[in-house]
């Protein structure tokens, strides 16, 4: 099972889902497809052959260039251009809603391109396919019934360790977590309201520890979902401090240390100094967790905090397996309309110290609001599944970015970071894209329900967001590697109450698939019973490259001959020459490296013989151009390069 995909997803809890088991143990959705198929492009369809395994689903065929990364410079597409990539190969194709049964199965494609026009067909090339299914005819499966992956409000993904320190994979991986106290920021009074209310609804008993102050936890995966015992906690003294009824401190996502599992760490806040710094803490099971006095810390490394108590807790990301020391983290904040200050810190663990902290104003300072009074500010959240990539989310109007973390860490102020972008979120995931719309470019407006991309998770493939919405029926949108829209989709058994974060644990385990919380109600209450769900799904993928031509089809290239263009490089006319062994109708069309067709040159009836036309490309921008000649059953693509 190759797990190939670039996997974003965005999700909503679920309504009622009342499963009863003792252990979970999930059946696993399992699909494979040949590393390579050969096409021969023109009239012909393509026959991929897929097999799927345990469970049926919905799936979903997406094909992208192969090795144009490097010829793809600041291209914008897309409804008014909000598409952007940059040094990325793009997607020229994405199916439709495909069901697959259990065994076998064929899915097709004809070799066209709906990018743009369902009509264009692609030049002969070689192309990298993904298929990605999940099971959308269960119930999703109880996980935990202890533990919740938090919601948007809070910030707070859970940590999914998959790896040991040695790098080999976790047979039961490990969810790691911490709770917010739901009463940070509230008035004394209602403190003593709630501890009140708590007490009368628990025959006297005091609440439990980690709703005082900072708790991280664990829960392995695969135990007694309703088992309490498999929940492992401990406690940090440190977050108890309070300052005039409020917290002093927020704790951020923890993530583990990969060189001592045993020990994790997390961003903290000062809500009275806004300061941040970053804590090690060892975590020991039913006690007080040992903080790592000699890492950091106030005393040592600080880094400045939006200057307001009204801030959330810092978001932060790492690989998941370990393999880079640097952390990325921002200083969340949400609703502070036309102030400045939208930080994105890096921290190298292995020195102790911030590598960088700059400001995304560009990106992430918005000049209108969007219709509940709400500014865009930070990114709300900041995750990592791919060395060297970071995917950015913002919550009021939905700008997705793919950012480039070589180049900061080159230079920080390099404008030049992000490898794609739906800026303002792009008509596939804004419900205000029309130029008519009051709050244009908002996902979140008075009149909609608000969407955020609560998590994204990646590899090279396809990607997916969580989703939240107060009620639209969706609880996922997956986008590919490039952040163009594959669809909305829904869990069987799934429905809109509160919106959450969620994870995908693809290590090779028996317990690979998509883990998502639900809340037993609209609202954020402590005593609420948290839960996790398991939801199955894969992704496989090869190459397809073009048919080697034999026999007969030898004779036909030698009577038909395509010369390269002359000049090439050119700018900005070039002449191509071709041979024709027949009379018959001759194409000549021109592709980008997006695969997009941009002109036609020739679409007449022609003689057999030599012929000769010329190409000008002054309305062009510089680049690699691909141009195919085709006439009968003859196709053939060459490339050109325009200078300016």
């Amino acid at each position: 099972m190759r797990k190939i995909f670039l996997l974003t997803l965005m999700m909503f809890l679920f309504a009622s889902l009342s499963i009863a088991q003792t252990t979970f143990s999930p059946t696993i959705l399992q699909v494979t497809c040949p590393e390579e198929v050969q096409y021969a492009f023109g009239d012909e369809v393509l026959s991929i052959p897929v097999t799927v395994e345990n469970l049926s689903g919905a799936f979903w065929l997406v094909i992208n260039t192969s090795g144009k990364a490097d010829q793809v410079d600041h291209v914008r597409n897309g409804y008014l251009g909000w598409h952007f990539v940059d040094r990325i190969d793009t997607t020229v194709y994405v199916s439709g809603r495909l069901p697959l049964e259990i065994g076998d199965n064929t899915i097709t494609w004809d070799g066209t391109s709906n990018d743009i026009d369902p009509a264009v067909k692609l030049p002969e090339d070689t192309y990298a396919y993904y298929i990605y299914g999940y099971d959308d005819k269960t119930l999703p499966q109880l996980v935990t019934s202890y533990v919740r992956n938090a919601t948007q409000w809070d910030v707070q993904n859970n940590f999914y360790i998959c790896y040991d320190e040695s790098g080999m994979a976790l047979e039961k991986p490990v969810i790691l977590g911490n709770h917010i106290w739901y009463l940070h920021g509230q008035p004394a009074e209602n403190i003593t309201n709630w501890y009140n209310t708590w007490r009368e609804e628990h025959g006297g008993e005091e609440p439990p520890r980690y709703l005082e102050y900072g708790c991280a936890w664990k829960w392995e995966i695969g135990g007694n979902p309703d088992d309490i015992n498999n929940l492992q906690t401990t406690w940090m003294p440190f977050y108890r401090t309070d300052f005039e009824g409020q917290p002093m401190f927020h704790a951020g996502q923890p993530i583990v240390d990969f060189d001592d599992t045993e020990y994790y760490y997390h961003v903290c806040r000062n809500n009275i100094g806004y300061e941040n710094t970053m804590f090690r803490w060892k975590f020991v099971a039913g006690g007080d967790a040992e903080r790592d006095e000699d890492f950091m810390g106030y005393e040592n490394v600080m880094w400045e905090g939006y200057p307001t108590f009204k801030t959330e807790v810092p978001t932060i990301t790492t690989l998941a397996d370990g393999s880079s020391p640097y952390f990325y983290t921002s200083d969340l904040r949400w609703h502070i309309p036309n102030d400045q200050w939208t930080p994105f810190t890096c921290i190298n663990i292995d020195e102790g110290a911030v590598v960088f902290d700059i400001q995304l104003d560009e990106y992430y300072l918005p000049d209108q609001e969007n219709g509940r009074g709400e500014f865009n500010g930070t990114p709300s959240g900041i995750y990592s599944r791919e060395l060297n990539r970071i995917q950015m989310s913002s919550w009021a109007f939905c700008l997705q970015q793919m950012v480039d973390t070589t180049v900061l860490l080159d230079d920080p102020y390099d404008e030049d970071y992000i490898v794609w972008q739906n800026q303002n979120g792009d008509y596939f995931m804004d419900k205000k894209f029309l130029p008519t719309d009051d709050y244009k470019w908002i996902c979140s407006a008075i009149d909609s329900s608000p969407y955020t991309c609560s998590n994204f998770v990646m590899q090279t493939g396809i990607g997916n967001f969580w989703r939240t919405s107060t009620s639209d029926d969706t609880n996922q949108t997956i986008v590919t590697h490039d952040g163009t829209g594959v669809a909305d989709i829904k869990f069987f058994g799934g429905t809109a109450l509160r919106g959450a974060n969620g994870a995908w644990v693809d290590s090779g385990s028996q317990y690979d698939g998509i883990y998502t919380p639900r809340i037993n109600s609209t609202t954020d209450n402590p005593t609420t019973e948290y839960m996790h769900f398991f939801v199955s799904q894969d992704s496989d993928g090869g190459m397809i490259v073009p048919l080697e031509p034999v026999g007969v089809e030898e004779e036909a290239v030698e009577a038909y001959a395509i010369e390269q263009n002359a000049p090439n490089p050119f700018n900005p006319t070039t002449t191509i020459g071709f041979k024709l062994a027949n009379t018959g109708n001759v194409t000549i069309d021109v592709f980008n490296v997006a695969g997009q067709k941009v002109d036609t040159i020739v679409n007449n009836l022609m003689e057999a013989g030599s012929h000769s036309v010329v190409w000008d490309a002054s309305g062009f921008s510089a680049g690699v151009y691909f141009y195919t000649v085709k006439s009968g059953n003859f196709t053939k693509t060459m490339k050109m390069t325009l200078l300016k």
